[in-house]
Parts: C-alpha cells; structure tokens; sequence
C-alpha cells in the first residue's frame, strides 16, 4: 500500500461520522417541523382575529367570498362523495352487515355502523376528498398568483390576505365536509341496505334503520360536526400557509403541494386520535 492509498484510507469518513450525519439531519427536519408548526398556529391565530377585521368595500365581504369556497369545495364534490359512498356501501359495509348477519349477529348492525361510518370514515373520507381536490389547488393558485405579482396589495396588508384569502376557505371548506360527510353516510346507508336486501338478509327496513337510531346519540352528531368542521379548518389553514407563506417559487410547487398534503394528513390524523381518545375516556 502506498502513501497516497493509506491517506484515501483514513480520509474516508467512518461510523461515527454517518451516525452524527444522521443525527443532525434529524435535528433539522425537528427544527423544521417545529418551526412550520409554530408558523401555522400564527396563521391559525391571525385567522381568527381576523374575523374582527372590517373590509375596506363590500366586494370583499366575507360572506360571497366564503359561499363561493361552499359551492367549490362543496356542490362540485358532490357527485364524487355519492361514488365514494357507492363503493363504500357496496362493497365493504354491506357486505359486513351480511357476514353479521350470517353468525347470527344482526343486533350489532347499529353499533357497527354508528362507529365505523359516521363516527369515522364519514369525516375522514370527505376531508381526504376535498384535501386532494381543493387543496391541492388552493397550493397551486396562491403560490402561482404570488410568484405573478397578483397580489400586491394583499401581500402589503397580511390581515386583508388572511380574511379575503385565508378566513373564506376556512369556513367554506369546514361546512363543506360537515355537508358532505352528511351526504356520504346518507348514501352509505341506503347502498349497504341494498346489498342487504339482494342477499336476502332478514332485515327490514324499519328494524335496520330503528338498530341505527338506537345506536346514535347527541354526542355523535355534535363529534361528527366537530371533527368535519376542525377538518376543514386544517386544511384551509396549512394549504393557504404553504401558498402564501411559504416563499413563492413557481418550481417548488410541486414540493409545496406534497408537503401541504402530508402535513394536513398528519395534523387530521393527531385531531382524530384525540376525538377518539375523548369517546373512548368520556
């Protein structure tokens, strides 16, 4: 071996220099993640004062902006939620409701569809649903209108942008899940009936839909609200963060994008751990 092999030999970087790498990229990702974290609250928090903030005109009151993100986010997703719940209600509900009924179990039908489809998936396929569609591209138009410069005035004024840009997507995009996870149960409901009813299952209408009445309480209603609408506030939230907070850089948008879509999944799915945690405690 010669000199110049033995020093190429020790200038390789060993374990202890792999572990360090590893462990300062973990240090970074926590500080990012901590810092976007805290950006988001900030909008979260500027959000809500904005709700005080009066508009210069009436062009840009809160109300058309807000029925406008209702009709976006809401009204056009309609026909996708009812195939959603086709598919859902076909496929894997009725055919639960028939292999209860199989074992004889048909008493458990009410139980097992308060708690897995209204409590649970009502909410999150609905927030899923309207995640990958609006916003998506609510990402995609703030940070393309940004890097055009079509918002000078908005970006000069950070309460204006966050009530004209931020607060109507927070409202329309909250009651549009509570509307839709209502339409999707609804049709889950009568699609799994339907399977039901072509199997033969001993179950008439009246005691499948007593055996869900049974089963419901206040306290369903008012988490189903809750959660749609906490949903839809999260999603609002860090969609318009990564559009409007975020530097402005056309080329990044697809980076943007994913990183708002992970970022929402994980915050739905940290609010959905707690919901449960509190029915199952209280």
């Amino acid at each position: 071996m010669t000199a110049e092999d033995f020093g190429t030999l020790l200038s390789r970087p060993g374990p202890r220099h792999a572990g360090r790498s590893s462990i300062d990229w973990l240090g970074r990702q926590t500080l990012e993640v901590w810092g976007t974290l805290r950006s988001v609250l900030s909008l979260m928090l500027l959000t809500i004062c904005s709700l005080k903030c009066p508009p210069p005109n009436a062009t840009l009151s809160l109300w058309p902006l807000t029925r406008q993100q209702i009709a976006r986010s809401g009204v056009r997703l309609l026909p996708w939620a009812g195939l959603l719940a086709a598919g859902l209600g076909l496929i894997v509900v009725g055919q639960m409701l028939s292999a209860l009924s199989e074992f004889g179990a048909q008493h458990y039908v009410g139980v097992v569809l308060v708690s897995a489809v209204i409590n649970e998936l009502g909410p999150i396929v609905m927030s899923m649903l309207v995640l990958s569609v609006m916003g998506t591209a609510t990402v995609i138009e703030l940070t393309t209108a940004r890097a055009r410069g079509q918002m000078p005035r908005l970006e000069s004024h950070a309460t204006l942008a966050v009530r004209v840009l931020v607060l109507p997507r927070v409202i329309g995009f909250g009651v549009s899940i509570i509307s839709l996870s209502v339409f999707f149960i609804f049709l889950t409901m009568v699609f799994a009936y339907g399977v039901v009813f072509l199997k033969n299952v001993p179950l008439t209408p009246s005691t499948f839909g007593r055996q869900i009445l049974s089963s419901l309480a206040w306290s369903s209603f008012a988490v189903l609200i809750a959660k749609s609408f906490l949903f839809g506030a999260i999603i609002g939230i860090v969609t318009c963060h990564e559009g409007l907070v975020r530097p402005s850089d056309p080329a990044r948008i697809s980076a943007a994008t994913v990183r708002a879509v992970v970022s929402c999944i994980g915050l739905c799915a940290v609010s959905d751990s707690i919901f449960i945690g509190y029915r199952l405690l209280f």
